[in-house]
């Protein structure tokens, strides 16, 4: 029988350090943690390890062909995971840290078992709670919905609970988020709008345009 996950309030502007805490010591090991973000709630766990990813992958229902983006703690760490282009980089320093998904060429020998298709979703979160988290760990953390696949992306925590129950270890409890989910864009080759979100399609194929002028 699966233990009964526990639930922790944090305040999503300043985030409480024994929180953050938590949520590193829980992840550190294995763990995985629900957390907000700038838009919706996501599922973090260790994006580093074999592992970790297949628990999320389970834990979601997930498509295992389907990738999971990760979080990184600013647009340096890029250079680590994947291989930039003139128009990421122009996209990063224009929305990042924000509701932007760069989708980039994994680097080759990087340790990401999340990509696929030799491709790595990248998010740098404009959330002080992601970013406190993020920050501090010395590995990647998945970057996806807090939700069984197919099923609405929660935007409390009852709701991501009433869907995931205890699969999870910890639900970090920031109230309601009703920001649209993140734009994601690939940029391996070119810039394709994948998902609309927060940023429009528009905006991002003019600064596209742009870029390539």
């Amino acid at each position: 029988m699966s233990k009964a996950a526990q639930v922790m309030k944090i305040d999503s502007r300043k985030p409480e350090k024994g929180v953050v805490d938590k949520v590193l010591t829980l992840l550190s090991g294995g763990g995985v943690v629900v957390c907000p973000t700038e838009t919706r709630y996501g599922l973090l766990a260790r994006a580093d390890g074999e592992e970790t990813v297949e628990k999320v992958y389970r834990i979601k229902d997930r498509d295992r062909d389907k990738p999971i983006s990760i979080f990184i703690p600013h647009a340096g760490f890029l250079r680590y995971y994947a291989v930039s282009t003139p128009i990421a980089q122009r996209l990063a320093a224009l929305y990042l840290p924000g509701p932007l998904t760069l989708v980039l060429d994994v680097l080759e020998g990087a340790r990401v078992p999340v990509a696929r298709e030799g491709k790595v979703g990248i998010r740098i979160s404009g959330s002080p709670v992601i970013a406190a988290i993020v920050e501090r760990a010395d590995y990647p953390i998945t970057a996806t919905s807090a939700n069984i696949s197919g099923q609405p992306i929660p935007v409390t925590i009852d709701q991501a609970r009433q869907q995931l129950g205890d699969r999870v270890d910890l639900y970090v409890d920031g109230g309601p988020l009703e920001e649209p989910e993140s734009t994601v864009v690939d940029c391996s080759d070119g810039c394709t709008v994948l998902r609309e979100g927060s940023i429009p399609r528009q905006q991002i194929e003019a600064i596209a345009q742009e870029a390539r002028a």
